[in-house]
């Protein structure tokens, strides 16, 4: 008779959409990580398959789920969490690498939080921006208003009990931690970063991906629908097609 497998404690959601180019980078970040072993990666492609067909098939150290959904960026987050069996959950971009101790930063939080997420760093990006993102951080700490690349995560019975990310293709992640600060749960944003590629912001500026955020964030605030603000985003973003 086999051993009996241990359930894995983490669980890592990954929302993908064409994403071929860069799952293996991806996935060779995850395996690096402390406790990787004990965790499970949900990779839910919002394209008919296109990212998982493109996954080099060598042995892990963590077990690989592979889900087909439709396609929006709320919407596959929350497939994912449905299908994880994991007490913890950590929602993940594909191109932002987390710290390699980030899954025992995840234990030791939600020992006394019910939810938290890293702060932000940005691959190979100028000093001005470095500068610029110490004030983001210090804002969003005292807020806690992270967005979905700052890696939220939580535990499963939190994820419920706060109603999970909506089906929405864009602000899913403000919606989550809306819900999260409305129901009074205890929040943390820990010093420890990830870094999250600077390839949009490069291509398009920084300073227009700045104001271009800023006004898509000030309009969902005033009841504008996200599916109307993912229209906007996709017209204004120029193939980089990185809803969902």
């Amino acid at each position: 008779m086999s051993p009996a497998v241990a359930p894995p404690r983490y669980s890592i959601i990954i929302p993908v959409y064409r994403e071929q180019e860069n799952i293996n980078i991806c996935l060779q970040h995850l395996s690096a990580l402390r406790r990787i072993e004990q965790s499970e990666v949900i990779l839910v492609d919002g394209d008919v398959g296109s990212t998982l067909e493109a996954i080099h098939r060598i042995e892990l150290p963590f077990r690989l789920v592979e889900i087909v959904s439709d396609r929006g960026r709320g919407l596959q987050l929350d497939t994912g969490a449905q299908a994880a069996s994991a007490e913890y959950l950590l929602f993940l971009h594909a191109d932002t690498v987390l710290p390699k101790a980030a899954l025992g930063l995840v234990c030791r939080t939600l020992k006394s939080y019910d939810a938290g997420a890293f702060s932000l760093g940005i691959i190979d990006a100028s000093p001005l921006f470095d500068t610029w993102l110490i004030y983001v951080n210090g804002r969003k700490r005292l807020t806690f208003s992270p967005y979905g690349d700052q890696a939220l995560f939580m535990t499963r019975a939190t994820y419920g009990r706060a109603g999970g990310f909506p089906p929405f293709p864009i602000m899913e992640d403000v919606a989550l931690t809306d819900r999260l600060k409305r129901g009074g749960f205890r929040l943390k944003l820990l010093h420890a970063k990830v870094l999250t590629s600077a390839r949009r912001w490069r291509r398009e500026g920084y300073f227009v991906n700045f104001v271009r955020n800023t006004v898509l964030y000030t309009l969902y605030r005033m009841g504008i629908s996200p599916w109307t603000l993912a229209a906007f985003y996709r017209q204004n973003s120029d193939k980089i097609g990185k809803i969902g």
